[in-house]
């Protein structure tokens, strides 16, 4: 599973899936491990499941610490028209998973679309670049909660909103 793919220091595109339209609006990266996410098991939460058991979770999270914020998000219209991204599981229709791996080679593109976009890419040089320390992922804004704990999703990483 991709959760338990996902290492401390693997940077993270963040996307909100809710937004009209839907896009990329920045990186974060992993900041801790996958884990059991215990608002599963408190029945006071919003996300608690019933079902979920400690001894055999269902629901994970794992941290994220925020990197950078696109000036310009890249928005789904733009993912789609674009030829390099046409096989990203994202762009397919009826696509629902919260967490789902990218190429670097994809990763790099929607990062350079969204420094192009940006008003002031040229003053910024270099300083909106991210190196990237192992496979990147997409995970969707709303896995960003207050606590900056990525939400849980059917893929291993749960949504916040059900």
């Amino acid at each position: 599973m991709l959760r338990d793919e996902l290492a401390v220091g693997d940077d993270v595109l963040v996307y909100h899936s809710n937004a009209e339209p839907p896009a990329v609006v920045g990186l974060a990266r992993v900041a801790g491990a996958a884990r059991p996410d215990p608002t599963a098991f408190d029945p006071r939460d919003p996300h608690h499941d019933p079902d979920s058991d400690p001894a055999a979770p269902r629901w994970y999270l794992v941290d994220l610490a925020h990197v950078e914020t696109f000036a310009a998000p890249v928005e789904r219209p733009r993912l789609i028209a674009e030829p390099e991204l046409a096989g990203m599981e994202l762009l397919r229709r009826g696509s629902r998973l919260s967490v789902m791996p990218v190429t670097p080679e994809v990763f790099e593109r929607i990062v350079e679309l969204a420094h192009a976009a940006a008003p002031s890419a040229a003053a910024r040089g270099a300083a909106g670049r991210v190196e990237q320390s192992g496979q990147p992922a997409l995970a969707p804004a709303r896995a960003a909660k207050d606590t900056g704990r990525a939400a849980r999703g059917r893929s291993g990483a749960r949504r916040t909103s059900r």
